[in-house]
């Protein structure tokens, strides 16, 4: 009997109390858990109940029902395997039991209503203690920075019927050991948003521009300042002296007009992002809107930043390497095999 393909999610475990962290409850030691709050809301209610009366927002509602129904809705179809970011650990675990309701909690200030947790047995697949964030892949230890995991408490990352961050999906099949010869993934996608302003800084400055830093920071629609007096000519055309305001995207066209916007604005500034054309609304600045390709070949001319970005990826398999997307994961009623 073969394993189920695996599906994966990020589960924030997070109260207004601090003492309501993942390693309270992922890291214990009888009785580990992977617990979703809510309140004093009952597991029933929030299955069955309407919007009005749980008195929930549509979006919290939503993923605590996916959350509560996922080992129904994966029973012969996938396994479910869960990250955890938190405390600078990354745990990785798969759910054994449940849903169940565990202890209820009486009021405090964090929660003057208390709280019911709920929750699922789980089984840890990378240690009990999880992982230190330095031993793990940047674009999986950084996923918190990233507002689609960080404003949601369940979220799937990938490895289903789509394929966006599958960076994050080739970082937990490297840490979870897989060998699975049909997955491909474009390096870059495996670059977390801190590696790919990095990537950039050291392209602009292989070609004799000088960066201040490599961060933005808090500057409101820039990344990177460039500074390109004595730049050289190479793969991306600069001008001869002056300032340019780079702003990074790994998916720009989403928000495509108001960045076209934004370009319009100044000719000092630039767009770089990971998508695979131009959106049709920057014809008329196209030049300065740098896309995956060039980014490639400004990569393949440049030695140093290439031997750069190798060593940022040894953990990504060879064979995993390429520009197709993942496949999606079909529903197979074959049962499960924990990896040894």
């Amino acid at each position: 009997m073969g394993e189920l393909p695996r599906r994966y999610f990020n589960l924030n475990i997070r109260h207004k109390d601090d003492g309501w962290r993942a390693s309270r409850f992922l890291g214990d030691r009888t009785q580990p858990r992977a617990p979703i709050f809510y309140g004093r809301r009952t597991i029933s209610e929030l299955r069955h109940e309407s919007i009005e009366t749980i008195g929930l927002r549509a979006k919290e509602l939503n993923e605590a029902r996916r959350f509560l129904n996922l080992l129904d809705a994966a029973k012969g179809c996938f396994q479910p395997v869960i990250v955890t970011v938190d405390e600078g650990r990354v745990w990785i675990y798969e759910l054994m039991a449940g849903p169940h309701e565990y202890e209820f909690i009486s009021g405090f200030a964090g929660d003057p209503g208390g709280i019911l947790i709920k929750g699922y047995a789980v089984s840890h697949l990378a240690g009990p203690d999880g992982l230190a964030a330095s031993d793990v892949p940047l674009v999986l230890s950084s996923m918190k920075a990233n507002q689609a995991f960080s404003r949601n408490t369940f979220t799937e990352i990938g490895g289903g019927s789509f394929d966006r961050y599958r960076g994050n999906v080739a970082a937990l099949k490297a840490m979870l050991r897989e060998k699975d010869k049909g997955f491909r993934v474009d390096p870059l996608d495996c670059l977390s948003a801190v590696e790919f302003e990095t990537l950039v800084a050291k392209l602009f400055e292989a070609q004799g521009c000088f960066v201040p830093a490599y961060r933005g920071g808090v500057m409101k629609d820039v990344d990177l300042y460039v500074h390109t007096r004595g730049a050289r000519s190479g793969a991306i055309k600069l001008p001869p002296d002056g300032v340019l305001s780079v702003q990074l995207k790994l998916s720009a066209k989403a928000d495509d007009k108001s960045l076209v916007n934004w370009l319009m604005a100044d000719p000092r500034r630039l767009l770089i992002s990971l998508d695979d054309s131009v959106s049709p609304a920057a014809a008329c600045c196209h030049e300065r809107w740098i896309t995956r390709g060039e980014i490639r070949t400004w990569i393949d001319v440049t030695p140093a930043v290439s031997a750069w970005l190798e060593r940022s990826l040894d953990w990504l398999p060879q064979e995993w390497r390429g520009a197709e997307p993942l496949q999606s994961v079909p529903c197979a009623p074959r049962r499960a095999r924990r990896p040894r």
